[in-house]
């Protein structure tokens, strides 16, 4: 019940109504104050305050029996208990129990959802191959359990560990491990938690380069099968060798991009893995294909799906129908640039002539090709040689 709760009526009328056994007189001025007078205590009572905690539900502070305390004291308490609620709530921290509220620890997979998955769309131009990775790896095994106090460092080691177990390779396992640990480290920047158990996990580190040389007889086959096949994605082969560019580089390349006059193509940042633009020289090879593409008539793109008049965006399909027919099962796209730099090396070109050739930001990106050139590291040891010799006394 409001009343205009005063020393007057806290003298006065501090009764119990008979057919109840508790009443509530409610001040009107100060909010939340209030004094409680029981049926078996007549004419007395206990002063409390009533707030609000973080979450909103109502809770009550006693104060003080009116016996044992005036209503000028109690009022003036009430009021100070209203402003360290105050202070209190805007600082976070629950009036009950003093202590700092913690937010809920979300999951891996909410984090993911919520936070990192939005992250790495903004800044990964390979997001669909992390998605996968997150999917098939990641959520399994953590997807359910919290940041902070359901991941241990030793089940991140077991679980690294059992992925190359099960058959993947040691870089697959590595991608796992290295995704987890990028996306527990956006927690940390984001003040979500403060530890990593993925941190000081190993890599396995395995070498996986595949080193792709093909004989002259196979190159012979394989150019015999990409000139006589009509495929679209021939021509693509045929421009990845000649150009030594990525596949999404091609695919994503348009006449815009290509000044035939010049012979260059331009590769934006954008399309570039190491995000930084380059102009590709055109050779003769790669000439004869852009005039077969142009003969059949100019869209928006170089190469150009028949289907759907618009670019390609996945061909292994339809290369691997090629290369069977090459009798080469195993040779990759991708392989088809690295043979350019291989054959390159092999001829004394220089790691370094190689390196802006492909692209690399980094020529040490570049010396997996420097074994191919050994052959012409001898002859120039062979030439020193000769110098040396040359300056040598005569014996005689």
């Amino acid at each position: 019940m409001k009343v205009n709760l005063n020393e007057n009526f806290i003298e006065n009328c501090l009764t119990c109504p008979n057919d109840v056994r508790r009443i509530e007189y409610v001040s009107k001025i100060v909010s939340g104050f209030f004094i409680e007078v029981r049926s078996n205590q007549q004419f007395c009572g206990t002063y409390y305050y009533r707030g609000k905690d973080l979450d909103g539900k109502t809770f009550t502070q006693k104060i003080s029996h009116s016996s044992e305390m005036s209503f000028a004291d109690a009022e003036k308490e009430c009021k100070r208990l209203k402003a360290e609620q105050y202070l209190k709530l805007s600082s976070g921290i629950d009036p009950r129990n003093d202590a700092p509220v913690k937010p809920e620890v979300p999951t891996v997979n909410q984090y993911y959802i919520s936070d990192y998955l939005p992250f790495i769309k903004q800044r990964n131009r390979s997001c669909k191959s992390t998605e996968g990775v997150y999917r098939r790896y990641v959520k399994p095994v953590f997807g359910e359990r919290r940041l902070v106090g359901d991941i241990t460092r030793k089940m991140v080691f077991d679980w690294h560990a059992d992925l190359k177990h099960r058959g993947l390779s040691g870089a697959t396992a590595d991608h796992g491990l290295k995704m987890l640990r990028h996306l527990i480290n956006t927690a940390i920047a984001n003040e979500v938690v403060t530890d990593n158990p993925a941190a000081r996990v190993p890599c396995f580190n395995d070498f996986n380069e595949v080193a792709t040389t093909l004989s002259p007889e196979q190159l012979q086959k394989l150019m015999s099968v990409l000139h006589s096949s009509q495929s679209q994605i021939a021509l693509v082969a045929r421009l990845l060798m000649a150009t030594t560019c990525r596949l999404t580089e091609i695919l994503s390349a348009t006449w815009c991009s290509c000044d035939l006059d010049k012979r260059v193509l331009y590769i934006d940042s954008h399309n570039s893995k190491s995000k930084r633009p380059r102009a590709v020289p055109l050779n003769d090879a790669a000439m004869d294909v852009l005039k077969i593409l142009e003969d059949q008539g100019r869209r928006e793109f170089i190469v150009t799906n028949p289907r759907t008049k618009t670019r390609y965006f996945s061909v292994h399909k339809a290369w691997n129908k090629l290369r069977i027919q090459a009798g080469l099962p195993g040779l990759r796209l991708h392989d088809l640039r690295h043979f350019g730099a291989s054959e390159l090396a092999s001829r004394g070109v220089s790691i370094y002539a190689i390196s802006k050739l492909l692209g690399h930001r980094n020529v040490v990106t570049s010396e997996r090709y420097s074994h191919v050139s050994q052959s012409a590291i001898r002859e120039l040891s062979d030439e020193l040689s000769t110098v040396i010799n040359a300056a040598m006394p005569d014996s005689t």
